[in-house]
């Protein structure tokens, strides 16, 4: 599901978060330390989505079973392992991003950022589409 922005919020959002500077669009430190946030609590989401799932598929019983990389639940198991393990990684790495982000800010080391904006426009997209899926659409 991809939804398309309105231009008239699209336009007020973006004036509102940066500002255009020629052909470039600055992003302020703030509104991207506060993108990258909501994006964490989205991937700590993701990963307890992906552990329910995980614990819900049965531990092989037999060996040979387990080794088995045809069986679809052993290699779906094990993916699921691998996913978090790395989101748990990744998680500790964006806390010390958005930390860090939010100490140069305080200290007005850095401003802003050049973003693209088509990164801007699927960030937006898709948080629309999150609140379209949670109304039922």
């Amino acid at each position: 599901m991809v939804s398309q922005l309105n231009e008239k919020d699209w336009s007020r959002y973006l004036s509102t978060v940066g500002r255009f500077e020629g052909d470039n669009y600055l992003l302020s430190i703030n509104a991207l330390g506060a993108i990258l946030s909501l994006i964490h609590r989205l991937s700590a989401v993701r990963t307890d989505l992906t552990t329910s799932l995980q614990k819900s598929i049965p531990q092989s019983k037999n060996r040979e079973a387990a080794e088995d990389s045809n069986d679809c639940m052993n290699q779906l198991k094990s993916l699921l392992t691998n996913l978090i393990i790395m989101d748990n990684r990744l998680t500790k790495q964006m806390e010390k991003l958005t930390l860090l982000i939010k100490q140069s800010a305080d200290q007005s080391s850095l401003q802003s950022a050049p973003i693209d904006e088509w990164i801007l426009r699927s960030w937006g997209e898709a948080v629309k589409d999150a609140y379209s899926h949670i109304q039922g659409n």
